[in-house]
């Protein structure tokens, strides 16, 4: 089976030059995922104390997922998830959660803390 979606990484200090239009993707897809309970604020409170991001993009290079990441001393710390309801069950998960786990292990981290939030 071929996979949907692409993922790409985006070290912290590249967040202020993420198009807007990226952000508003990334928060409809929060809403699409938890419901409209989550406004703009709280998702980029979420967003901008981590050290990495990931994106998922479709083809036509859609946000259909993404997933942030935090690097501490001897950890990774997988701080936030969201995938579209479309998409739930395609792998995308997996494929965010592995990312960011190969990142830590390249850098040398033994550890994972989840970080897991219900927005109801």
């Amino acid at each position: 089976m071929k996979k949907k979606f692409k993922i790409v990484g985006i070290n912290n200090e590249k967040y202020e030059s993420i198009n807007p239009n990226i952000i508003s993707s990334i928060v409809e897809t929060c809403k699409d995922a938890f419901g409209d309970t989550m406004p703009q604020e709280e998702v980029l409170r979420h967003l901008y104390p981590t050290n990495r991001l990931y994106l998922a993009l479709n083809k036509k290079n859609k946000v259909v997922g993404f997933s942030t990441l935090i690097l501490g001393d001897d950890y990774i710390e997988m701080s936030g998830v969201a995938v579209r309801k479309d998409m739930q069950g395609s792998g995308l998960y997996s494929a965010l959660s592995l990312a960011r786990i190969n990142h830590g292990i390249d850098r040398g981290k033994n550890n994972v803390k989840f970080n897991t939030q219900n927005p109801f």
